[in-house]
């Protein structure tokens, strides 16, 4: 499946197959043709979600722990929440000017430097999509807490 693609991504159109050779491939294909290779980080991410893990990647400790227990959980209200929105000024252009791989270690670089001041400084990572990161302060500890944090 990874050759097919590999294919399909080439710059040299000639070296593309043609949607009548796909459709021959495809359909000579079974289910496990189509399974995706099982590696570290595949085992891992189905671990965690088997486990339930994954709640702690989506919400808040607190709301991730109510759900886990059957819970619900119900809606807070909290003051001097900060959203945290970035976006890659020109992506489209970058993305277009660099290979498929390229820009998807650009963004793995980027986000994963996001994350890691997102754990430092206690901001909830709401959502990666594209080229764009969306964090928010003061929704899991009381703003209180954050303004001394931030003084010290």
């Amino acid at each position: 499946m990874s050759e097919i693609m590999q294919q399909c991504w080439s710059s040299d159109p000639a070296c593309r197959p043609e949607a009548k050779d796909l459709d021959l491939t495809f359909g000579n294909m079974n289910s496990n043709d189509a399974e995706p290779i099982l590696d570290e980080s595949n085992i891992r991410l189905r671990k965690e979600v088997a486990m339930g893990d994954m709640l702690y990647q989506v919400f808040p400790r607190k709301v991730a722990d109510m759900l886990k227990l059957g819970q619900k959980v119900e809606p807070e209200s909290h003051n001097n929440v900060t959203v945290f929105f970035s976006d890659i000024v020109r992506f489209t252009d970058i993305s277009r000017a660099l290979s498929a791989g390229k820009v998807c270690d650009m963004l793995d670089r980027l986000y994963l430097a996001f994350d890691e001041l997102a754990r430092m400084h206690e901001i909830f990572k709401v959502e990666t999509i594209g080229d764009a990161w969306m964090g928010v302060t003061n929704c899991t500890i009381p703003s209180s807490s954050l303004y001394i944090i931030q003084e010290k």
